[in-house]
């Protein structure tokens, strides 16, 4: 996932950025949002970048194409109904990003697109993120994906601003325990600091970005506490009740977090959305497996 040159992170997730890949979703523009991703060479799975393309067409920001995706979750993921974001990526270099929710049917149509070269990420914000194959799609055309979300691994931590408390203006903290497996009390934390992303490559439009912060301490001096295993960190962003940002991290396989050690995300991760206040929120979950006796 190489998200801001971070290892292993996958692209749609690297620096989220606001440039429109289009005009508005399905008349519901309060869950639409647009924003720019750097490119990564990493990719989470396979099928993110296995389709060959005879050359990627400029992005625009208006036109008539559609993409018609179509969702499958794991019957696990799907008896708990979570909540499930698009994430549609245009480009790759310096793309357009637009997220919005699914709107729970089989097949959801996304329109206004220009000409460009796309893939659609689904995030469930219960197990990891999965992604589409890329397509091209030209003006006036229509072409179909697919995106099946796995179950697995869960969640150890997660952590809403709603929970938080205020910080300073330019500043916000928060911390949470990761999950003990129900044998201990965790003294293990997800710890993370925001702030107004002001430095950097210049963004097209007028919406804020944050930068995010993430560090995974076990201070646990003994082995009664459990080692952990660290997958993948996700971030959304919200305005009111709509999406505004979505962006991700993989750690490197085996990524193991025991006693008194601590692991972070290698450079803040940066995502279209404003700092959490009243009106705007932020969420971060992160995925792993909890070490039992006998683990590899």
């Amino acid at each position: 996932m190489n998200f801001l040159a971070l290892r292993r992170v996958a692209p749609w997730l690297l620096s989220l950025a606001a440039v429109g890949c289009g005009s508005g979703v399905d008349g519901a523009p309060s869950q639409d949002a647009s924003a720019l991703v750097s490119d990564a060479s990493a990719a989470r799975d396979g099928a993110m970048a296995t389709a060959d393309l005879a050359g990627p067409l400029p992005c625009s920001t208006a036109g008539t194409g559609r993409l018609r995706v179509s969702l499958g979750l794991d019957p696990a993921l799907a008896a708990r109904s979570p909540e499930v974001w698009l994430l549609v990526r245009c480009g790759q270099v310096v793309g357009s990003e637009r997220v919005l929710r699914w709107d729970r049917t089989a097949t959801q149509t996304i329109d206004a697109l220009g000409p460009g070269t796309y893939e659609v990420i689904g995030s469930s914000f219960v197990a990891p993120w999965s992604s589409s194959t890329r397509v091209m799609l030209a003006d006036s055309a229509t072409a179909a994906v697919s995106v099946t979300l796995p179950s697995a691994p869960p969640v150890l931590a997660q952590l809403r601003s709603a929970s938080g408390a205020p910080g300073a203006p330019g500043l916000w903290r928060a911390s949470v325990p990761l999950a003990s497996g129900g044998t201990t009390a965790s003294l293990a934390s997800l710890e993370v600091e925001v702030r107004p992303y002001v430095s950097g490559p210049p963004v097209a439009g007028d919406a804020p970005f944050v930068s995010v912060n993430a560090v995974v301490r076990n201070p646990c001096a003994n082995d009664a506490c459990p080692p952990y295993r660290l997958r993948a960190l996700e971030i959304r962003t919200r305005a009111g009740d709509g999406p505004t940002g979505l962006q991700g991290f993989l750690f490197p396989d085996d990524e193991r977090l025991g006693a008194g050690e601590s692991k972070s995300v290698p450079q803040p991760m940066v995502v279209r959305g404003a700092m959490p206040d009243d009106l705007h929120g932020i969420e971060l979950v992160l995925y792993g497996d909890i070490e039992r006796p006998g683990t590899p």
